[in-house]
């Protein structure tokens, strides 16, 4: 089985297209989840403990458009390559 997995900058362009994500909850974001990807598989729960209610709303949303979109270029992109 072929895991595919979007790197740090491809998230971080992702996630700077989230509405209501300044640079202030986008770092602090990444600081509390480790990662840019923990952050967008985060659940609203878990985000909250950390953001305000909208920004946390906004990046579950974009996590469950993005990374699955991601996903599917990269995999295409590999494809092409083959």
């Amino acid at each position: 089985m072929l895991e595919i997995l979007a790197t740090a900058a491809e998230l971080e362009v992702a996630l700077s297209k989230v509405p209501r994500l300044g640079p202030v909850c986008f770092r602090r974001s990444e600081s509390d989840f480790g990662d840019l990807e923990s952050a967008l598989n985060a659940g609203y729960n878990e985000l909250k403990t950390g953001l305000e209610d909208r920004p946390s709303q906004e990046i579950v949303a974009a996590g469950n458009i993005l990374l699955p979109m991601t996903r599917w270029l990269l995999l295409n992109v590999q494809a092409l390559r083959l």
